[in-house]
């Protein structure tokens, strides 16, 4: 028990002081942030003034005034120039093919235009009268129809299609033509078989054809295309006559002849409409055609 009172009747033990910091963690005292006072930083109690010379200060100044001068403006930043590239040699040889050709270019009513290919050529009418192409179109405002040979189903179609519409064509002061490889017996006797309310010619030597370029070869028979059109006649009719697709002529070059169709005239040089067909069945819009039977006459 006397342990025990010992201890509560004992002073309470101090707490040891702390440990000095290492030498490395010890840190310098704070330096004073302000500046030391030179000649020209004054109290801010007092006025401050630079003790310069006076000579020293006007010559410092007047070299100021002299680098900077108030009537003259400082230099703007000059602008980058673009200079304008050289025209490439290929562009400059097509700008000058591109003016030959539109001097060159013939214009309406002159001896070189689209119908002068066309000059000279001649067709036989069904009634064996021989007459000028152009002159077909000369007088009148006319829509010519070639075919691929007169014994084609699908030339037969053509005609119906132009036939369709012959009270529209009528209205215009429209004549009707069609054209096809052969001689004047086969065109007549197309204009039979169909009843053709126009005009029918034949070109024998193609002439016409040639000189409008109209395209052949036997690819441009034997397509899909071609074959739809030829199964789509005959679903509505049509029938082939192969009397006159098996002469001579026709099975060697007819048969693999393309045409085409054209509106024109007044006026030989006058032509409102051209289409050539790129294959067997190639046929163009009949509204088309109207259209441009329809424009006013010159």
């Amino acid at each position: 028990m006397l342990p025990a009172l010992r201890r509560a009747f004992s002073p309470p033990a101090l707490a040891p002081p702390p440990a000095p910091a290492p030498p490395y963690l010890s840190r310098p005292p704070a330096a004073s942030a302000r500046p030391s006072p030179s000649r020209c930083h004054a109290p801010l109690t007092t006025a401050r003034r630079c003790s310069y010379p006076v000579s020293q200060r006007e010559s410092t100044r007047r070299r100021v005034a002299a680098s900077v001068t108030p009537s003259q403006p400082p230099p703007e930043a000059a602008s980058p120039r673009i200079r304008p590239s050289a025209p490439e040699p290929a562009i400059e040889a097509r700008q000058a093919s591109d003016a030959a050709l539109d001097a060159a270019a013939p214009s309406r009513g002159a001896a070189a235009s689209w119908a002068a290919p066309l000059a000279g050529v001649e067709v036989v009418g069904a009634d064996g009268a021989r007459v000028a192409l152009t002159g077909l179109w000369a007088t009148r405002r006319v829509v010519v129809a070639w075919t691929r040979h007169f014994g084609c189903l699908l030339c037969r179609k053509r005609a119906t299609m132009l036939a369709n519409e012959k009270d529209a064509f009528e209205a215009a002061g429209v004549t009707l033509i069609v054209i096809g490889p052969g001689s004047d017996q086969h065109a007549k006797q197309f204009l039979e078989q169909t009843n053709f309310p126009g005009e029918v010619y034949a070109d024998r030597q193609r002439a016409s054809y040639e000189a409008l370029q109209f395209v052949a070869g036997l690819s441009t028979v034997f397509t899909p295309t071609a074959a739809l059109s030829v199964a789509k006649a005959r679903l509505e009719g049509f029938k082939q006559d192969w009397g006159q697709s098996m002469q001579p002529d026709t099975v060697l070059r007819s048969a693999w002849q393309q045409g085409g169709m054209i509106v024109a005239g007044p006026g030989v040089d006058n032509l409102l409409f051209l289409h050539k067909d790129k294959e067997a069945g190639d046929e163009p819009d009949v509204h088309d055609i109207i259209a441009a039977a329809r424009q006013p006459l010159p």
